[in-house]
């Protein structure tokens, strides 16, 4: 186990979703926390530093902005987005983000990736990734990748979310297809254990999933949860290319080749795993949101 009681782990996209739950288990393991943010005054950071989290102002595109956070850093949890800038944007930030990590010496530097990135998916924003991994390999700066499935939480998005409270569950896969989940909460967890446990982790790559469920499996699950019928309806694949040609690539791998994470070992890791069901009844999923794709398919 590592004695971590005054080292420092820097992590990225502290507002986020997976870096809000990353400061949370660091903490609660008694890190000392740095946190990137763009805006130190928002609810969310201020929220972070209730938690004892040490709030640094800066912008991954601007490494001057971020480096002196790195000082004497002992490991980087590293969660970026092609959200905001693209596929391209998510490469260049990463690779400014590496590079001070080595340069400042960092031991263990934690990359939140996603499933398939060890694959050729031809999917932008997994071949993103994927170059992440291979340049933090180039770099020969210590690493674990974390490799996570479909968020559970990304159907608390947008238009999906309220199709959900309105009886429908609309998806583009197929029936009979599984999809692998994971609950962002169990990536702060596997985090804090990458940390926590080295001589274990690094240098390894771990696919993250809780459960694999069908979509009308799904459905069934939130009409059990909302007490009223929730029924699947899939979104066609041609319809889907016309509104987003990415996320149709991204359908059409997860209908051909999707998630492939073996979840009993991922169990045996993390016995409390969230399923879908436990996610569900545990409170995560909000009935709330404000998305504005129909489908939310990547870690971000």
């Amino acid at each position: 186990m590592m004695d971590h009681e005054n080292a420092t782990i820097f992590v990225t996209g502290t507002t986020g979703r997976q870096g809000h739950s990353v400061c949370r288990y660091l903490r609660e393991a008694g890190w000392r926390v740095r946190g990137l943010t763009r805006d130190i005054e928002s609810p969310r950071a201020n929220e972070l530093a209730s938690m004892g989290v040490e709030l640094i102002e800066g912008d991954l595109d601007r490494p001057s902005s971020f480096q002196q956070g790195l000082e004497g850093a002992y490991g980087v949890f590293a969660a970026l987005t092609y959200v905001e800038g693209g596929a391209e944007a998510e490469v260049r930030q990463g690779r400014n983000l590496v590079d001070a990590a080595a340069e400042a010496g960092v031991k263990h530097f934690v990359y939140s990736s996603v499933s398939g990135a060890d694959r050729i998916t031809g999917i932008p924003f997994f071949d993103s990734k994927q170059q992440n991994e291979v340049y933090i390999r180039t770099k020969d700066v210590p690493f674990t990748f974390l490799r996570p499935a479909h968020f559970m939480e990304n159907f608390n998005m947008g238009p999906q979310c309220r199709a959900i409270r309105d009886g429908k569950l609309v998806f583009p896969l197929p029936p009979d297809t599984k999809l692998q989940m994971i609950a962002i909460d169990d990536i702060g967890f596997f985090a804090a254990m990458a940390f926590d446990r080295p001589d274990e982790m690094l240098g390894n790559s771990y696919e993250l999933a809780g459960d694999e469920l069908t979509m009308p499996e799904i459905a069934h699950r939130f009409s059990a949860h909302l007490g009223r019928e929730v029924r699947f309806v899939q979104l066609p694949l041609d319809e889907l290319e016309r509104m987003d040609p990415e996320y149709h690539l991204l359908a059409q791998w997860l209908r051909d080749e999707g998630y492939k994470a073996d979840i009993p070992a991922v169990r045996r890791m993390h016995p409390s795993l969230l399923s879908f069901d436990a996610w569900l009844s545990n409170g995560y999923w909000r009935g709330t949101g404000k998305g504005k794709k129909v489908m939310e398919g990547v870690p971000a």
